[in-house]
């Protein structure tokens, strides 16, 4: 369900990532949450008029929510990191730790009853036809993904992170040397691949929301309860089922940035700190703009 996706666009900044990337195309897709909402709702199905208006005010929910709680929560963590390279010139791993679980969740429409209401009523009231609609929406849209996932193997997975990781330091004004980049990328090379894991998950999430359009019940109220439990397995991720290995992962990336944060001098860290906090003003200001 793309809702929740597109919101993960706001975890850049909570995890550094956002240093390196031009604040007009982060500062866009925070805009663009409402009218991208809109647009995947109306992908789903042919709606009508009212269907539309529905879907509107859900996005505009959402983009409230997005405003009032995730980014300023965005800013919170990146004051954390400033404060570590300041004091220490490394993560703490209780800082790392709380951004990685916010990674995993950055917006939650399980913990929100009266949003998720809205979302729920708007598939159960769509007709059958619309129905088939969204079942080969979400189907066409697993096949695509899958796609993409079967494209990027282990190794393209962490050159991705290398890369991603060489581009933060960059951001931060403190770029790092080919042999300190290569050296990172070689801690890469302890990662195991959750590939199977992780689509052993999708296919669940996904084979829930198509049982929700073949069989709704016989009341809104129970179609909402088995909703919300569709919406907790995918906010909950593969993570979940299997702790123990993402977590290995997890405390891999943890040791390949802290590498790069251990390279710098005095100087460097007191100018990525800076930087980093120029991003922590950024999304406070999103956060209160009309």
């Amino acid at each position: 369900m793309k809702i929740f996706r597109l919101v993960v666009v706001l975890i850049l900044a909570g995890s550094v990532s956002a240093c390196g990337v031009d604040k007009f195309f982060i500062e866009r897709a925070v805009n663009k949450v409402d009218s991208d909402i809109v647009n995947h709702l109306e992908d789903f199905a042919t709606l009508t008029e009212a269907q539309e208006a529905q879907a509107t005010a859900i996005a505009e929910s959402v983009q409230l929510l997005v405003k009032q709680n995730t980014l300023p929560k965005v800013s919170e963590l990146i004051e954390l990191v400033a404060q570590d390279i300041e004091a220490d010139g490394v993560l703490q791993q209780s800082t790392y730790d709380t951004v990685v679980a916010f990674f995993y969740r950055p917006f939650s429409l399980s913990n929100n009853d009266p949003l998720l209401s809205e979302v729920a009523r708007f598939f159960y009231e769509m007709s059958s036809e619309q129905d088939i609609e969204v079942r080969e929406k979400l189907q066409a849209d697993y096949i695509e993904r899958k796609e993409n996932r079967d494209d990027r193997d282990l190794e393209k997975q962490k050159d991705g992170i290398a890369k991603t990781l060489k581009t933060i330091f960059k951001g931060m004004d403190v770029g790092r040397s080919s042999d300190q980049i290569d050296e990172m990328r070689a801690i890469l090379d302890a990662r195991i691949d959750l590939g199977k894991e992780t689509e052993e998950h999708n296919i669940k999430v996904n084979q829930a929301f198509i049982t929700l359009t073949k069989d709704k019940g016989d009341s809104l109220s129970a179609f909402t309860e088995r909703y919300a439990e569709a919406w907790q397995m995918l906010e909950d991720g593969a993570n979940s089922a299997h702790p123990d290995e993402f977590k290995r992962n997890a405390d891999n990336g943890f040791e390949a940035i802290n590498y790069l944060f251990a390279s710098l001098d005095g100087e460097e860290r007191m100018r990525a700190a800076n930087v980093i906090r120029e991003y922590e003003t950024f999304f406070l200001e999103l956060a209160t703009a009309e």
